[in-house]
């Protein structure tokens, strides 16, 4: 406390320095929680998601969204595990040279976005997924934000 004293913080200061600091430390057990529920709920992603801890939002997100479409990870799965890398994907999308589309190829995109934001234009509003496409991309964002869905929100039964 001294050392924050020194460099112009007040003790008030130091009350608010610890609230943000449980507030941090809550929101990282929450994001924790909700990438253990999803591990429990699904195997394939459970698979993908403990090569890397739980606070490696962009390969969380990315391997949830991938996991979820079987023919994308039935093609590519084994190569992402083997490199603990988004990068088969990417070279998938770079040979496909704008061939692809629908569904699968935004899902693919989709995952290199999630995993290196600043590398990756994403695509949009993604229109072409159904329902259930929607609702992974969904948990993928709040994946890449940590940001679980809001405590006592209506989620529907079915898998997220």
């Amino acid at each position: 406390m001294a050392t924050l004293v020194r460099m112009g913080w007040s003790s008030d200061d130091g009350s608010a320095l610890e609230e943000s600091l449980t507030r941090g430390r809550k929101r990282v057990e929450r994001h924790a929680a909700f990438v253990a529920h999803l591990r429990a709920r699904d195997p394939v992603f459970a698979e993908a998601s403990a090569l890397h801890g739980p606070d490696n939002a962009p390969w969380q997100a990315a391997v949830y969204l991938l996991t979820g479409c079987r023919p994308v990870w039935g093609a590519l799965g084994s190569r992402v595990l083997a490199d603990r890398s988004i990068a088969p994907v990417v070279q998938a999308l770079a040979r496909a040279n704008g061939r692809d589309v629908g569904s699968e190829r935004a899902v693919m995109e989709w995952a290199a976005y999630l995993w290196e934001v600043e590398r990756h234009h994403h695509t949009g509003y993604p229109c072409e997924f159904g329902e259930y496409y929607f609702r992974r991309w969904m948990t993928a964002l709040h994946l890449r934000h940590r940001m679980p869905p809001v405590p006592g929100a209506d989620i529907p039964g079915r898998d997220l």
